[in-house]
């Protein structure tokens, strides 16, 4: 989805998000449906298929100039996530500041049904406040998980799932921060998952 990768959400904005179907295709289906996308794209914008094309590939390039070239150990996320963790528990927030990006982006979901961020909320200063705001619940736990593979983040209220928070680290600081809230999300991940061959 685009909202997990920031370059990709801010660079899929109308036109774009018509050019990113491009990329969920079969490879040996492409050189068509480029033409066909292409030409559909082009007719409802206004824009001839290589221009869309163009747009495409600068859009592709923008995304691959953005993504993380190294990747991070699981000790050094496990130590990221710890510290974001101790610092929503105790309310710290300079704990806080310290352990996220300069530029770090949070995104959150609540699918509709609960209350989340409309927008990406950015800044270590912004998502900071928004965090320890949220944070001041009277029952409020934020505890430590694993989750797809990765260190991450549960947040319980009042003994229940409220949120599931996965992050991105880099040099030992997040940079982006994934709340998911959907109750239809969050209900697979408090069952136990049977694993199978097939």
């Amino acid at each position: 989805m685009t909202w997990h990768n920031r370059a990709v959400l801010t660079s899929y904005t109308g036109f774009g998000r018509k050019v990113q179907k491009w990329d969920q295709l079969d490879p040996n289906l492409k050189s068509y449906a480029h033409m066909a996308v292409a030409a559909l794209v082009g007719c409802s914008f206004g824009k001839s298929p290589a221009a869309v094309c163009q747009i495409a590939h600068r859009a592709r390039d923008h995304v691959a100039t953005r993504r993380q070239r190294m990747p991070v150990s699981m000790t050094e996320q496990q130590e990221a996530v710890d510290r974001f963790l101790a610092a929503i528990r105790h309310g710290d927030l300079q704990g806080l500041l310290d352990v996220l990006a300069p530029d770090v982006v949070l995104v959150s979901a609540g699918g509709g049904l609960v209350a989340a961020a409309r927008r990406p909320i950015d800044g270590a200063e912004r998502v900071a406040g928004f965090i320890i705001g949220a944070a001041r619940s009277v029952d409020f736990e934020a505890k430590a998980v694993w989750l797809n593979g990765s260190p991450a983040g549960r947040v319980d209220i009042g003994g229940e799932l409220d949120t599931a928070v996965s992050v991105a680290v880099e040099n030992g600081q997040i940079t982006h921060i994934y709340a998911i809230r959907n109750p239809h999300k969050l209900a697979r991940l408090d069952g136990v998952a049977a694993l199978t061959r097939t």
